[in-house]
């Protein structure tokens, strides 16, 4: 069973393991959104156990999960009334998202009307911000994984193999994220 999207593209392994697989040359922001909508089709559209109509929009249900997971309606809401050009940087920075995905949720939010959300769609490709937009965000890092691994390795006693089956993960997934080595170990620097 395999899902192909133009950002991105859900599989389902051999071994039984979904896989999100996407651009390492997205930007952080588009990273994010194609991460939350590939979780979207994971949770809502690969159960076996219902059958799901021919007639739904399943992109449209995916993009809607992830602005809902990156922007929750009742957190964005009041942000985006009166939305303004000049707003959507600090808007981006906070909610760590694109501007025009903040400018899709203002419309399907009812916080702006269409032909605001055709101004703003016709302004940020004016500006070239289609293809790169004036601010970069970070990407979260799983820390609590690590965490995780370290408590059940150094406290709880674990094996690599046990907590392998313990937590339904492949081996070597397991030991490439949580035992770093010279080749996968990357040093980051903060000034």
């Amino acid at each position: 069973m395999m899902w192909i999207y133009l950002t991105g593209f859900l599989f389902l392994t051999d071994g039984g393991y979904y896989v999100i697989i996407i651009n390492k040359n997205f930007s952080n922001d588009h990273k994010r959104f194609t991460l939350a909508h590939e979780l979207g089709h994971l949770i809502m559209h690969t159960s076996n156990e219902f059958l799901i109509s021919e007639y739904r929009d399943k992109e449209d249900e995916a993009n809607r999960f992830a602005s809902e997971f990156l922007m929750p309606s009742d957190a964005i809401s009041n942000s985006l009334r009166g939305l303004k050009l000049q707003y959507l940087v600090e808007l981006k920075r906070y909610w760590l998202t694109s501007m025009a995905s903040i400018v899709r949720r203002a419309k399907d939010l009812k916080c702006i009307t269409n032909e605001k959300y055709k101004y703003f769609s016709i302004e940020l490709s004016r500006r070239g911000y289609r293809k790169s937009e004036p601010v970069s965000v970070y990407i979260d890092m799983p820390n609590m994984y690590n965490e995780a691994y370290k408590l059940h390795k150094n406290e709880l006693e674990y094996s690599n193999e046990e907590m392998a089956t313990a937590f339904s993960l492949p081996i070597d997934v397991l030991t490439r994220f949580c035992c770093p080595t010279k080749t996968n170990l990357k040093l980051r620097l903060s000034i």
